[in-house]
């Protein structure tokens, strides 16, 4: 699948799981093609983005999180785990 497809299908997922909503996204991924995705599909569908460093300890994670409240989180596969950890109830991780 190309990138632009994997963007769209991430964008569209987007909307669907919140269409009227403009709060932050989460990006939690690990330096690569995953992470341009995941950034390019927030941006297209029109919601700010908050990138994550998956490297920082634990704690400093969580008051980052805590600090924006992400209803949705897009992360890699790597990242899932630790994106389902952090997020408590999100509306949506993709």
């Amino acid at each position: 699948m190309t990138m632009n497809r994997e963007i769209n299908r991430a964008a569209h997922a987007i909307l669907l799981i919140s269409p009227k909503n403009n709060d932050p996204v989460a990006v939690l991924c690990n330096p690569g093609a995953s992470s341009v995705i995941a950034i390019f599909a927030v941006l297209k569908s029109g919601r700010p983005f908050v990138p994550i460093d998956c490297s920082l300890p634990a704690d400093k994670l969580v008051r980052i999180i805590r600090d924006f409240t992400p209803h949705i989180v897009c992360s890699d596969q790597v990242n899932l785990q630790l994106a389902n950890q952090l997020v408590p109830n999100p509306v949506g991780v993709i």
